[in-house]
């Protein structure tokens, strides 16, 4: 298999789940849920994007050159890489945007300044939950990976121990921090779908020759029937043999139906950037759809609108993102403008 960078269908999927994270939010902001529309979107909107990390941090760790490297060598070659990686684009920018966003939140939303809120929602990484969960997620891998073993199902298998163990402590409410800082149990419970990312990298030519149409088509019907019948959420805490089997299904569905779209540089930019698009998919959305509610209550067209607006705002402001200030997402490159 080739170790080629740019993976197209990885874009699309990245841009259609995102399209719909921002869907959520401005349904959440307007406050006119359609809990069984979200009980379409909440089994794959999130855990396609742990997924699709599991299958690109696998693929890049365990094919050459990285995977050639020994226990000496491993530590200030390919983990520093990883670890570099989170901390700046994902630790930082989350940390960066959070107290950006905190501050104006709070006025708009009417909340006073408390000291503990204000470390969870910082520091504590609780304003953007889903790059908590997946930088522990990560660093977890990171881990397993300074053993240096080359079989994929060891660390699936150890991913699905470390998740078992986030599913228990979620359902006996056991925390070891307060508030659950860092998203920690649902970093843990993430790490089923990084397992799921990796073994679709080993197996992919075989699953993709095995999910024929006929089998598509069935699939498809059990998420339906699944979806009608179970109200999920998007935080993974209430993880159950049906809305595993929900998230698995419809996760593999939207990438099949990536797979066959044809290229299109819409989609293209939103998926390459789709830490700036997460970053702002809530406090748009939400910050629109709280305006709406306020003098126009009620009207369910008003949430396609605010999602089409919002999506919009969101794309310009990350486009003069990646243009002016890559930095923002990426510390990294501060500095190597300034080399420039």
């Amino acid at each position: 298999m080739t170790n080629k960078k740019h993976i197209p269908w990885i874009d699309k999927a990245k841009a259609v789940a995102m399209a719909m994270v921002v869907f959520s939010h401005a349904e959440m902001g307007y406050g006119y849920l359609q809990k069984t529309l979200l009980s379409f979107l909440f089994p794959w909107i999130i855990n396609i994007f742990f997924f699709l990390s599991g299958y690109l941090l696998y693929r890049k760790q365990l094919t050459e050159p990285l995977i050639v490297e020994d226990r000496k060598t491993f530590p200030r070659n390919g983990a520093k890489s990883l670890l570099s990686n989170i901390v700046f684009r994902m630790i930082l920018p989350a940390l960066l945007f959070s107290l950006i966003e905190f501050f104006p939140r709070s006025l708009l939303l009417g909340n006073g300044f408390e000291w503990g809120r204000f470390l969870f929602k910082t520091i504590g990484g609780g304003t953007f939950w889903f790059i908590s969960a997946l930088t522990l997620a990560e660093l977890f891998t990171l881990l397993m990976l300074l053993t240096r073993k080359r079989n994929v199902w060891f660390y699936v298998l150890l991913s699905v121990l470390v998740a078992s163990v986030g599913l228990l402590m979620a359902n006996f409410r056991l925390e070891l921090f307060p508030k659950g800082y860092w998203a920690y149990k649902n970093g843990m419970i993430a790490m089923l779908f990084l397992a799921l990312g990796a073994l679709y990298w080993k197996y992919e030519q075989q699953v993709d020759r095995f999910l024929k149409w006929y089998v598509l088509l069935p699939m498809a019907i059990v998420f339906v029937v699944l979806a009608l019948s179970f109200e999920f959420v998007q935080y993974n805490t209430r993880m159950s043999i049906p809305s595993f089997v929900a998230s698995l299904f419809s996760i593999l569905l939207i990438i099949q139906g990536c797979k066959r779209l044809p290229e299109n540089r819409f989609l293209s930019f939103i998926g390459k950037n789709s830490l700036g698009f997460y970053l702002l998919s809530g406090s748009i959305p939400m910050l629109l759809g709280g305006v709406a509610y306020t003098y126009y209550p009620g009207h369910w067209w008003l949430v396609l609108l605010l999602w089409l607006v919002g999506f919009a705002l969101i794309y310009l402001a990350v486009k003069l993102i990646v243009r002016w200030m890559p930095w923002l997402l990426d510390l990294r490159k501060l500095s190597r403008s300034r080399l420039t």
